[in-house]
């Protein structure tokens, strides 16, 4: 799977994830997993490509990060408060969406 077809589908599942953090409960929170669309071979895929390149794309890091911190009901991430930590992501995810052209 390409870059760009991978992002077509991580993006919109980590945009969901994001909007939807604060309806968990703590323990119960959902990634961007939860919300991908798909069959089970494209989702296997997805994280496939994930942990082939977590070490290459910071991204995948803050994004374990954010939703670790939130399922231990942390509200800071190495000093960073969660919304602002948050923030990161949802800009980092508009310069990937930019960058692969994803709608």
């Amino acid at each position: 799977m390409d870059h760009r077809a991978f992002f077509a589908h991580y993006l919109p599942a980590l945009e969901e994830a994001v909007r939807h953090d604060h309806e968990w409960e703590v323990f119960l929170v959902k990634g961007p997993d939860f919300f991908y669309v798909g069959d089970e071979q494209l989702c296997q895929a997805l994280e496939t490509v994930i942990e082939a390149h977590c070490d290459k794309i910071p991204l995948f890091d803050r994004v374990g990060l954010y939703f670790d911190c939130l399922s231990h009901g942390f509200d800071a991430i190495d000093g960073v408060r969660t919304k602002d930590y948050k923030a990161m992501i949802r800009q980092e995810a508009a310069a990937l969406k930019q960058k692969f052209e994803v709608e």
